[in-house]
């Protein structure tokens, strides 16, 4: 990143995105500022998923608004987290 510029960064309160933060933070003389709200989430069986994938195999997802926002709604909505063999 060096010659790059910008006006802040930023990365989750987690450890790990604090740590791969503060030396692209040291590079730009930046500290990295930590926000909760850029923890990353899990969605069951639509994680990673394309919105109309979504919408087609999960439609009650879609209704809850899911496809388009995170909020509570969508995660009581969501599919069940697929299993883990015992």
């Amino acid at each position: 990143m060096t010659g790059e510029q910008a006006d802040a960064v930023y990365a989750s309160d987690l450890l790990r995105a604090q740590q791969t933060a503060e030396p692209i933070g040291a590079t730009l003389s930046l500290q990295p500022v930590t926000e909760p709200g850029l923890r990353e989430q899990c969605f069951g069986q639509v994680d990673g998923m394309r919105v109309d994938d979504i919408k087609a195999q999960h439609p009650q997802a879609g209704r809850a608004g899911c496809a388009s926002k995170r909020t509570t709604a969508c995660r009581k909505a969501s599919p069940p987290a697929s299993s883990t063999p015992a």
